[in-house]
């Protein structure tokens, strides 16, 4: 085969006018580079046919470390040679399930050899993935019992990071430095802080925080009410409308009128006026209403949209139902579009809200305002004159 590439390849040189001047090691050493190369072509497409290749599931086990990582808000530390033992410990525990019925992975310790007790794995209650399994099964058995005390002390807290503080308390007789604790312990911040990882980071805690307090029976109003402003806040408009729904039933608690104000004014920021509209007719059907603020918000969303008819009918509403308006913040764009149309006299503006509170400004600044031209500051001189003669 080599001597009909070696002829092949004289020919075309000869073909296109060159010279052929590479010697016998160095053709066989490309007939052999493309020996191989056209091997490789016919296992990746081997590989096509039957499935992912290990370069792409290992590519794909990477990728999820480094989420992972992320996820906790830890810096990937991880070498080649540690990410490739994680890897083919993996593939290993892979085997291990289909031929033992999907046994518990993260029940069974690598290194030892040992199987961990039922009431010892249910104790770690780390989230079941592919890291925390890689994690768990380097872990010594003499350590699951320090760890699950760190875990009631410090719950939430990673798993590595647990394992690095018993590291760091059996690495000295008495107590560790503060100065090693403290990193560990410590939030990692990311190099680049966006609003999308503070909502994250912000709706986790409160989520953990009202795990707790759940557990602890101490939930109430206004503990509800701040986890809803969290989720209102982040955006999360499905999971805020949930939590108003079932969270206060499932304590036997009714939502207050500042707890309908937070949903309201969530949709109406995210321009959901349809949505808002539809739990304004869901809250009245459960006997209760709107308070003065949230007539405000819808209000000046019309008026911003120049829907002067719609926030007249509001604002006509709110006083019947609570006998005041809104505050001039809520109510100012709306006085705009009346005065610029003319019709604050037609639809009676002035007798339901009263006049404007910078009218006075208006009328100081036309009629009561200080001259500083030339003819209005005439004759100052001479009667400073006057005075120093």
């Amino acid at each position: 085969m080599f001597e009909k590439f070696l002829s092949e390849l004289k020919d075309e040189a000869t073909k296109n006018g060159e010279k052929f001047d590479l010697s016998a090691v160095e053709a066989r050493e490309l007939f052999d580079m493309m020996h191989d190369e056209f091997l490789e072509s016919d296992d990746d497409e081997d590989d096509d046919e039957n499935g992912p290749s290990i370069s792409e599931e290992y590519d794909q086990f990477l990728a999820e470390l480094k989420k992972q990582s992320e996820d906790n808000d830890e810096k990937f530390d991880l070498n080649d040679v540690q990410v490739q033992e994680l890897f083919d410990m993996m593939q290993n525990e892979h085997v291990d399930d289909s031929n033992e019925n999907k046994r518990d992975i993260a029940s069974y310790d690598k290194v030892g050899g040992n199987e961990l007790t039922t009431n010892e794995n249910k104790n770690l209650v780390f989230p079941v993935d592919k890291v925390s399994k890689a994690f768990l099964a380097n872990i010594d058995p003499a350590q699951l019992s320090k760890i699950e005390d760190l875990q009631s002390a410090l719950p939430g807290m990673p798993l590595s990071r647990l394992k690095k503080i018993v590291d760091a308390y059996e690495e000295t007789l008495g107590y560790p430095s503060m100065l090693k604790l403290v990193p560990i312990l410590r939030e990692t911040m990311p190099d680049t802080l966006s609003s999308g990882w503070l909502k994250r980071n912000n709706k986790k805690n409160a989520d953990f925080a009202l795990i707790k307090a759940t557990e602890d029976g101490l939930v109430d109003s206004a503990l509800l009410n701040s986890m809803l402003q969290v989720k209102a806040n982040s955006g999360s408009l499905n999971e805020a409308l949930e939590h108003h729904a079932d969270h206060f039933a499932k304590h036997k608690l009714t939502p207050s009128a500042y707890s309908d104000r937070l949903v309201l004014q969530m949709l109406i920021a995210n321009k959901r006026l349809t949505r808002a509209l539809e739990f304004k007719e869901k809250i009245e059907e459960d006997g209760r209403c709107l308070d003065i603020a949230s007539y405000g918000s819808l209000i000046q969303y019309y008026s911003r949209h120049e829907q002067v008819g719609s926030a007249v009918l509001f604002l006509k509403e709110c006083i019947a139902k609570h006998g005041a308006a809104p505050s001039e913040a809520y109510l100012s764009k709306l006085r705009s579009q009346c005065r610029k149309k003319g019709i604050e006299s037609a639809i009676g503006l002035i007798e339901m809200v009263g006049n404007s509170p910078s009218e006075w400004m208006r009328h100081g600044q036309k009629n009561l305002r200080r001259e500083y031209t030339k003819a209005g500051r005439r004759g100052i001189n001479q009667a400073k004159n006057r005075l120093l003669a």
